[in-house]
């Protein structure tokens, strides 16, 4: 019997066996059929496709989660199965939407929030048990490893939030439609390792209750608690958010404008305000600077500068009550290189700036520390500092005014390290801690921003205001913050 009859023995049995399936079942495989023969096309030029609807396929491949399905042939599995029935789609992803936690950078290439008619009560309770008006959505998700190394992640912290959530959601295997792509079972099929400079991929699914669905289109947006990745397997097993997990939010949007929105912060510097979508920034002044400056063997180098204004949503005004005529906001950020014998601790250290004289420190509530807490000799990393400003008193004094930058870095000494002569001779403060010194390191930089829009004696933004224009109300300005402080006073008192 030759290779070609026991082909077409396979064939029709095939078709004579289809027939006792359901139609979701014949649906499912016809999916996966396809999935498999994109890869085994690329394998044998012999292997050859008979019909529309059946196709040659290795047996052995058959519910393999590795293959993935394309976007469509999962939309079309979701439309056709019975765990639940779609009543409509509210809103589709129109652009791909990336975050870089550590050595790991999240893309969701694809994503569909659907409204549902109804749930099979079987799967109830991936919707709070809810059986109607329930809600899903499809994400297709790619997450490449930066690093040259093996990191392990559980598929299970990727979970779903939002404001005033009572808890979060982990994906569904169950709401996921076919036996392949799904991204938790390809997880799970590799032990949750993604090897070094390689990248995996599939869907996820979130089962939202209708209250969870209304929320977050009401809000306009969710987010991703994207925690992060360990060196082995044993670290993962449990983890969920240990001590040493340090998450980031991941937001999305729900709708256009937050869309939008958030496409515009994640071109901005990746503050507090960027990262949870405090509000709308609006760019004032943006560069950059590359300055660097070296203290003992720690090169600290000021990468970028940006000032701008900032539109609050509702639930973050209350975080700016101090600031009733509204905040301008600069941030900063820099990357230190540790080459000296000792480890550093920047997320530690201060920062301040000095404008016309005034000095205003740094507010470590703008900013998410989301690296590493400690750089160990030979290694660098990046950090942010934000400064909170008073709008009016920033139209009045500051706007174009020259900007003092100082910061300090705290590195750790052992006790019985040998300190050099030329040591005293660098500005520093050391604060005996049990058998341990703490060196901190100063640096200063300068900055004159270079204004693209202006806020103007009416606190609106302009981009058309000029230098004379600016002058020309400025003593009017100054008197009605002078008169502000004043009632601010009185009203304290």
């Amino acid at each position: 019997m030759n290779k070609t009859f026991k082909m077409n023995v396979l064939l029709i049995s095939l078709g004579l066996c289809a027939g006792c399936n359901t139609v979701d079942e014949q649906y499912q495989r016809f999916i996966q059929e396809q999935a498999v023969e994109t890869v085994q096309n690329k394998q044998s030029s012999q292997d050859e496709v008979s019909s529309e609807n059946e196709a040659q396929v290795d047996e052995e491949s058959v519910g393999d989660p590795r293959f993935i399905p394309e976007f469509n042939q999962v939309e079309h599995a979701i439309e056709a199965t019975d765990k639940y029935q779609i009543k409509d789609r509210v809103f589709r992803l129109k652009q791909p939407f990336e975050q870089t936690q550590g050595d790991l950078t999240y893309r969701i290439d694809a994503m569909d929030i659907y409204r549902l008619e109804t749930v099979d009560e079987h799967y109830a309770s991936e919707f709070n048990f809810e059986t109607e008006g329930a809600g899903i959505i499809l994400m297709q998700v790619n997450i490449l490893n930066l690093s040259d190394e093996s990191r392990y992640i559980a598929m299970n912290d990727l979970r779903l939030s939002y404001p005033d959530a009572v808890l979060r959601l982990e994906p569904s295997s169950q709401l996921y439609p076919l036996d392949t792509g799904n991204l938790r079972d390809i997880m799970t099929y590799a032990g949750g390792q993604i090897e070094g400079r390689s990248a995996v991929e599939g869907y996820i699914v979130y089962g939202l209750s209708e209250d969870a669905l209304d929320s977050i289109l009401a809000e306009g947006d969710f987010f991703l608690s994207i925690p992060v990745s360990q060196a082995s397997a044993d670290e993962v097993v449990g983890l969920s958010q240990g001590d040493n997990t340090i998450e980031l939010p991941f937001y999305l949007p729900t709708n256009i404008e937050n869309e939008q929105l958030l496409l515009d912060n994640r071109r901005s510097i990746q503050d507090r305000v960027a990262l949870e979508l405090w509000g709308a920034k609006d760019i004032l002044a943006t560069a950059d600077l590359s300055e660097s400056s070296t203290e003992e063997q720690v090169e600290l180098t000021l990468v970028k500068g940006e000032i701008y204004d900032l539109a609050l949503r509702p639930a973050y005004e209350a975080s700016f009550r101090y600031f009733p005529q509204g905040q301008i906001i600069v941030s900063l950020v820099f990357e230190v290189e540790n080459k000296s014998e000792y480890p550093i601790m920047p997320y530690e250290g201060q920062a301040s700036l000095t404008i016309q004289e005034d000095l205003i420190q740094s507010d470590p509530q703008l900013v998410i520390d989301s690296g590493p807490r400690v750089i160990n000799p030979g290694e660098r990393g990046k950090f942010v500092k934000s400064f909170a400003l008073d709008k009016l008193r920033y139209q009045a004094f500051w706007q174009g005014e020259p900007i003092g930058i100082a910061v300090n870095i705290p590195t750790e000494l052992a006790a019985s390290t040998n300190r050099t002569a030329s040591d005293a001779e660098v500005e520093e403060s050391l604060a005996s801690a049990g058998d341990k010194e703490t060196l901190v390191l100063y640096y200063y930089f300068e900055w004159m921003p270079h204004l693209d829009q202006y806020i103007t004696d009416a606190l609106e933004v302009d981009k058309h205001s000029s230098q004379d224009d600016r002058t020309s109300t400025s003593h009017s300005a100054k008197v009605n913050v002078e008169e502000s402080l004043v009632d601010e006073t009185e009203e304290e008192g």
